[in-house]
Formats: C-alpha cells, sequence, structure tokens
C-alpha cells in the first residue's frame, strides 16, 4: 500500500525521535532531515531537528567533564527543557534520565550523593517510576538528611505508588511539618488534604489533617523548630500518654502545647469531646 506523504513525514519524525532517545544524534538528524524534504517547513521535523542540535552540544559539552560535572550540566538542560506530553518526549526523557543516573553510578558514593533540591538517585527513580529502588534510595539519603522536608515527600510518592499509603501519609506530615513552604502540597495525593490547607494553611496542616483522619502524629527525625511543629509534638505525646493510661505525662503535654499555641489545645479539646 502506498504511503501518502502526510503518514511518510511523519514516519520519518518518529524514527528521528527513536534515534534521539537513543542519542544516535546522525541518525536522528537524517530522519529529521527527510521529514523537512518531504514536508518544507513540517513544524516537528524542524523542532526535532533543533533537538537534535541541543541535545548534542549538551552532551559534547559534558563529555571533557568530571561524572559529577556533566551529571549538574545535564541536570540543570534537563530541568529547564520544554517536554511536551506526547511518546517521542515521554521516551527521550526516559533516555535523558538513565544517562543522568548512570553518571550517578559512577560516582563515588553516587547511592548518597544529593544536590538540593532534588538531585539524587532518588528523585531520578522516581521520575523514572521505579518506585521500589527510589523508596530505598530515598531512605539511605534521609539518613544524612533527616531533617530534609523534601526528600520526606519524594519517599511519600513512592511509597504512595506502591500502595503503602499508612507509612507514605508518615513521611508526607513529615515532610509538612518539615518544609511547609517548600511542599507543593496541592499536589500530594490525599483528597481531603486540599481543604485542610485551604482553611488551615501548609503549617497547621499535619494537625488539623490529624483531627480530620489524614495524617498520623509523627514524631520528626530531629527536633521541632517551628512553633507548628513542636505544637505537633506537643498534641503526639499528649495523645501517646492517653492511649497508654499515663495521666501525668498527658496533663504534662497538654500544659506544654497550651504554652506554645493555646488555641491548638482547645480545638485538640473539642476534637476529644467528639469522640
Amino acid at each position: 500500500m502506498q504511503l501518502n506523504l502526510f503518514e511518510l513525514d511523519s514516519m520519518a519524525v518518529g524514527q528521528g525521535y527513536q534515534s534521539l532517545a537513543q542519542f544516535d544524534f546522525a541518525e536522528a538528524r537524517s530522519h529529521f532531515s527527510q521529514a523537512l524534504a518531504l514536508c518544507p517547513g513540517h513544524a516537528e521535523g524542524e523542532r526535532g531537528l533543533e533537538e537534535t542540535e541541543f541535545w548534542q552540544a549538551k552532551f559534547q559539552e559534558a563529555a571533557g567533564l568530571s561524572p559529577e560535572a556533566a551529571l549538574i550540566l545535564l541536570w540543570e538542560h534537563v530541568a529547564a527543557f520544554p517536554f511536551v506530553n506526547s511518546g517521542n518526549h515521554h521516551d527521550l526523557h526516559h533516555s535523558l534520565l538513565h544517562s543522568l543516573l548512570s553518571l550517578l553510578m559512577q560516582m563515588k558514593d553516587g547511592e548518597r550523593w544529593y544536590q538540593a533540591p532534588n538531585l539524587c538517585r532518588g528523585y531520578l527513580q522516581l521520575q523514572l517510576g521505579e518506585n521500589r529502588a527510589a523508596a530505598r534510595s530515598l531512605r539511605v539519603l534521609l539518613e544524612d538528611h533527616p531533617g530534609n522536608g523534601l526528600l520526606h515527600r519524594y519517599l511519600g510518592d513512592a511509597l504512595w505508588r506502591q500502595g503503602r499509603e499508612d507509612v507514605a501519609r508518615v513521611e508526607y506530615a513529615a515532610a509538612l511539618l518539615l518544609a511547609p513552604h517548600e511542599i507543593a502540597a496541592g499536589t500530594i495525593p490525599l483528597p481531603q488534604l486540599e481543604g485542610v490547607i485551604m482553611e488551615y494553611g501548609p503549617t497547621l496542616a499535619p494537625i488539623y489533617g490529624f483531627f480530620a483522619g489524614i495524617f498520623p502524629l509523627v514524631e520528626l527525625p530531629c527536633p521541632p523548630a517551628g512553633t507548628e511543629a513542636r505544637a505537633c509534638e506537643w498534641l503526639r505525646q499528649a495523645e501517646l500518654a492517653r492511649s497508654l493510661g499515663d495521666h501525668p505525662s498527658m496533663v504534662a503535654a497538654r500544659r506544654a502545647l497550651k504554652d506554645v499555641a493555646p488555641e491548638i489545645l482547645a480545638d485538640y479539646l473539642a476534637w476529644l469531646a467528639g469522640l
């Protein structure tokens, strides 16, 4: 069956992106040029040719650098690149992420290497959908950075995507306690959370999320710094003492909560009255 020009140039573009995703720049250039020869001014052909030239130049620049410097250079361009929601760009994006992971593995202690806010082995694995591997890598990294809220957020995502919702909620709560203004809280996949944040803000979301049954009360891996985090810790201690029947400790924790945030204590007592 004879193909028309539209089918031929579309095929050439698809083959061009397949070659580009394999970093075969000469072959990619040939396919995109073919699309343009069949249809001068072909938008996708022109874009593919430009992207081929762009990534070839970046890889040539990275080739003369150390693995760490090459990783940082390429990640800056991957993070800023205007990928579109298409199969062609999906494959290219994944190939680029795999190349970054390969560079990380060439580095000494690459598993623990981290450049804030998100360049690390676990985050790259998370972007690739390697959720179990991402969770393992992020836990290793959190041993060195226990107070990093963004890493807790990424770990929460890796766990959530595995269907481990209970432990994911722990990590999401820790992320909001540690870095409430760095977390894109609206993207956390908890349907009720958006309403809590709209009413109370991200800093109080772990507390009022607990009252709403969204979050558990979590013990932070480092001393709580902000007022809200300290209030949440006293609330956690009050609830723990209540569950253990330790009346003196419960009273002491409630007193401390009153000193830190009397309005939260009042809401806590109202919540208890409604149980």
